[in-house]
């Protein structure tokens, strides 16, 4: 498949889901409130009122919409990076505009997406009324919010700050990458962990 010119191998797929695997244990092991939101099973979380077979859905449906967001993100950067990779200045700056962009496109994905997941409690749930429950295209307060992992964080927040974290140590690899067909400055396992460690080392200086 090509788009924009890139070439898109399988190879290149799976090393845009190790690296998302791996940059999110990164982050789930930099961070602490983790450890102690899933230690007490999120107390409280209104998505444990749901049976199982609910729970899944909205599982799959973050899990879904998260994977969904990289996988587009990475169709529009690769070429972007094949592009410039032979400037280094303008790859670095390519890098920080794209990782502005992409934030703020993020962060309007999450904005919205509560009408998604309203959407399916309305099917699973009856007599929930029809409402537009969005109130604003970019909520940065709650944005903030799930990017700090707080230990009394709610599931769906812990995903989304993962996924906030995760963006940054993504888009520096895109960008760090060779991405001209066949040629490749380390192999995806080893640019993963690599990332996955700088993630770590981030995530605790903002500890």
């Amino acid at each position: 498949m090509k788009f924009f010119g890139a070439s898109m191998s399988a190879k290149r797929i799976r090393a845009v889901l190790l690296l998302l695997g791996l940059a999110s244990i990164g982050v789930g092991i930099s961070t602490p409130s983790l450890w102690i939101a899933i230690l007490n099973g999120y107390p409280g979380d209104s998505l444990f009122t749901l049976d199982p077979a609910e729970i899944a859905g909205v599982v799959l449906i973050s899990l879904t919409l998260i994977t969904s967001f990289f996988w587009l993100l990475s169709l529009v950067l690769l070429p972007l990076a094949r592009a410039v990779a032979a400037r280094p200045v303008t790859r670095a700056a390519t890098a920080i505009v794209s990782l502005a962009g992409a934030f703020l496109v993020f962060g309007m994905s999450h904005t919205v997406s509560p009408q998604i997941y309203y959407t399916f409690y309305r099917w699973i749930i009856p007599g929930l009324p029809d409402q537009w429950v969005i109130k604003t295209w970019f909520d940065t307060e709650r944005f903030i919010g799930a990017a700090t992992l707080a230990p009394d964080g709610s599931l769906s927040a812990h995903l989304t700050g993962i996924a906030i974290w995760c963006l940054a140590v993504f888009v520096a690899w895109i960008f760090m990458m060779r991405w001209q067909d066949g040629a490749w400055q380390a192999s995806p396992l080893v640019a993963g962990i690599v990332s996955a460690a700088m993630l770590f080392v981030m995530r605790l200086a903002v500890s």
